[in-house]
C-alpha cells in the first residue's frame, strides 16, 4: 500500500465519473449555504441477470460552490425484496462486482433474513465513496451534504451501510507494518467522525473491527447480530 498526501486532486472514483461527462439534472440545496449538490440518480436495474430479484440504484453527486466542484459522493441502494432468502441474495450479489459480493456477505452475516428483516422496510443503502477538497473540509460541508443526500434521496431506506476507509491510501499494507498502523489509526479517526456526523455505529463483532458501520432508516428494524466470532470489536463511546 502507498500513502498519498491529501490534495485537492480528484480521487479515482470521482475522476472516473468526471471523465464520463454525465449530466446532473437534479439538485439539493444546503440550508443557509450557497453550496449545493448536483446529482444523477439511475433507474433501478437488475444486478447481474437475475430478472430483478435484486435491483440496484446508483447515485453520484458533486458538491459545488459556484462552478467549482469541491466534493463528490457515490452511493448505491439495493432492493432485495425479490429474493427468497440470504443464500439467493448472496448468489446474485456475487455476479457483478467483488465489492458487492463482500458487502452482501457482511449484510447476511449480520441479519439472518435480509429480505424479511431489511428489504421489506426499504432499500439497503451502501454509502460507497465520498471526498471533499481540503480547502472546504473545515466548513462542515461534508456532513451537511452527506446528510442532505441521505435525507432527501434515500429517506425510505431500511438501513445505511458504510466502511471507513481513507481514499488517500492505495494498495496493500503489510501486516504489522508502520503503514498498517497508520491506516488503522486513520480509520479509527474516521469512525469517530462518522459516528458524530452521520449517527452510525460499528457493526457488532468482527465486522466492527474491520470498520464497517451502520445506522437504521426511519423504521425501527431489527439490530444486526454479531456475525463471525473473530477479531476485536471497536469499543463504543
Amino acid at each position: 500500500m502507498s500513502f498519498l498526501t491529501r490534495t485537492s486532486e480528484l480521487p479515482d472514483f470521482a475522476r472516473h465519473e468526471a471523465a464520463r461527462r454525465r449530466k446532473y439534472t437534479k439538485e439539493i440545496t444546503l440550508a443557509d449555504r450557497e453550496e449545493r449538490v448536483r446529482y444523477r440518480l439511475s433507474r433501478p436495474t437488475s444486478v447481474g441477470e437475475d430478472d430483478g430479484y435484486v435491483r440496484r440504484t446508483e447515485f453520484f453527486g458533486w458538491l459545488v460552490s459556484g462552478r467549482k466542484r469541491i466534493g463528490a459522493f457515490e452511493l448505491r441502494a439495493y432492493d432485495a425484496v425479490g429474493c427468497f432468502n440470504n443464500h439467493e441474495f448472496l448468489e446474485i450479489m456475487d455476479l457483478d462486482e467483488e465489492f458487492e459480493a463482500r458487502l452482501s456477505r457482511v449484510i447476511c452475516d449480520c441479519w439472518n433474513d435480509v429480505p424479511e428483516s431489511l428489504s421489506v422496510y426499504g432499500p439497503i443503502v451502501d454509502f460507497r465513496s465520498a471526498w471533499i477538497s481540503p480547502d472546504a473540509s473545515n466548513r462542515k460541508l461534508f456532513s451537511l451534504a452527506g446528510n442532505a443526500i441521505l435525507g432527501t434521496v434515500f429517506s425510505d431506506c431500511s438501513c445505511v451501510i458504510m466502511k471507513a476507509f481513507p481514499l488517500e491510501y492505495q494498495g496493500e499494507a503489510p501486516d504489522g507494518s508502520p503503514l498498517e498502523n497508520r491506516l488503522q489509526l486513520r480509520q479509527l479517526a474516521m469512525v469517530r467522525y462518522y459516528r458524530r456526523v452521520f449517527g452510525v455505529e460499528p457493526l457488532p463483532g468482527a465486522y466492527g473491527s474491520e470498520f464497517w458501520l451502520w445506522r437504521r432508516g426511519e423504521i425501527d428494524i431489527d439490530p444486526p447480530i454479531a456475525g463471525p466470532r473473530k477479531g476485536k470489536a471497536i469499543q463504543r463511546s
